[in-house]
């Protein structure tokens, strides 16, 4: 999936691969906005209003280096000549992309293709070749169970992907107010150290 998407190129590349590296919801990758980065210093954020979160809070995403790095390199798509960019990925400067129906087709074609060469160069039939059906809310799946395999406790998972299935309860949910920053920043950048080091050997 990942030498795919360099194969799409922007929009759906790089937002396909922040999808990965981050973890949040595609609407929010999707619809980030360039005054929610926080790319100085050295605390680089993403922080996600509540009014674009889907449980209504705000989330602090840690960005690690390679998620810098995809940010950096994206176009700035500005509404007008004289009106500053707003959002990451778009087209036409006013609005968020769309179109993930036929993006995700493309993808699949390129994954395919890449699959092919694969096997052919080791010496096996690609013929029959196909992929497994998946959507771009799998990758939030991945990266979860990818931190908890690289020993990321259960609860900082879910701290990263802003979500609240009740790992910590009663009275520990009522009073634990403690957001684990320094926790997610480490969880997120072991992730993304892991998909580089899948992604380039």
């Amino acid at each position: 999936m990942w030498l795919a998407s360099e194969k799409l190129g922007y929009p759906f590349g790089p937002m396909v691969r922040l999808l990965l590296l981050t973890a949040q919801r595609r609407s929010e990758v999707s619809g980030a906005q360039w005054p929610e980065m926080h790319l100085s210093g050295n605390d680089q954020q993403w922080i996600i209003p509540p009014e674009r979160s889907k449980n209504g809070k705000e989330h602090f995403v840690a960005l690690a280096a390679e998620a810098i790095r995809e940010i950096e390199a994206l176009p700035k798509v500005r509404p007008a000549e004289d009106e500053e960019p707003v959002f990451l990925f778009t087209t036409t400067g006013v609005t968020k992309v769309s179109g993930y129906g036929r993006a995700k087709k493309n993808l699949d074609a390129e994954m395919l293709k890449l699959a092919k060469e694969e096997a052919k160069a080791a010496g096996r039939s690609a013929d029959k070749l196909e992929l497994e059906a998946w959507t771009f809310h799998d990758l939030r799946r991945t990266a979860a169970s990818g931190m908890a395999r690289l020993g990321v406790p259960v609860h900082v998972v879910e701290a990263v992907i802003n979500h609240r299935s009740g790992s910590i309860k009663g009275v520990a949910a009522v009073y634990n107010r403690y957001d684990y920053a320094e926790e997610k920043r480490r969880a997120l950048i072991a992730w993304a150290s892991h998909v580089k080091q899948v992604t380039e050997s």
